[in-house]
């Protein structure tokens, strides 16, 4: 039996997996479907390769506070950003170990909370995976530190909150919050790309 055998539930995964394949190659497969078993093969191969050069490993050291006083952390995915409520929320993706291997350029949430509700402490940064970079954060009870990800912004960074609401006007659920900083720097990193 091949690697990659081709059944009708195969055949929706690759599609939708390697929806670009008949765009990237064109005249030479014109139907992913009908195409030989060997053709797909090698196509899915060579999607392997490609997307396996582009990940880069990271690995974060997360120090949200006194675990004992539910102290907590995560680390999301970011892939949109919809502002209702101005805090992580609002910012669309999955949640992610805190090692692993993603493409360069992937952004990452990172947020710490320690305390109680009444005196509770409160860190995020928002990350760029890169390769051979390296980031740390020491916040009074926090303290984040990684390989594999340069830091763009954090929760701690002081921003003119007038400039960005002028700028980005859907922003202004984040004014006098913590998550402005990080708000404001992925959008200028989406208007920048």
């Amino acid at each position: 039996m091949s690697k990659h055998s081709i059944t009708p539930n195969i055949r929706i995964t690759i599609k939708w997996r390697l929806r670009d394949i008949p765009v990237r190659y064109g005249p030479y497969i014109s139907d992913l479907m009908s195409a030989h078993q060997e053709q797909v093969e090698a196509l899915i191969d060579e999607e392997v390769d490609r997307r396996k050069a582009n990940l880069v490993f990271y690995a974060f050291e997360l120090f949200p506070g006194n675990e004992s006083r539910g102290a907590r952390n995560s680390i999301k995915q970011v892939k949109g950003l919809t502002p209702r409520q101005g805090n992580g929320y609002d910012f669309a993706g999955s949640f992610v170990n805190e090692d692993g291997a993603l493409p360069e350029g992937t952004l990452l949430l990172i947020t710490g909370r320690d305390g109680s509700w009444r005196n509770s402490s409160y860190l995020a940064a928002l990350v760029s995976i890169k390769r051979d970079a390296a980031f740390k954060i020491d916040s009074d009870y926090q303290a984040f530190s990684g390989t594999g990800a340069q830091l763009l912004a954090t929760s701690e960074d002081e921003i003119d909150t007038q400039a960005m609401i002028d700028a980005y006007p859907s922003l202004g659920v984040f004014a006098g919050k913590s998550l402005a900083p990080i708000a404001y720097c992925y959008m200028q990193l989406r208007a920048k790309s």
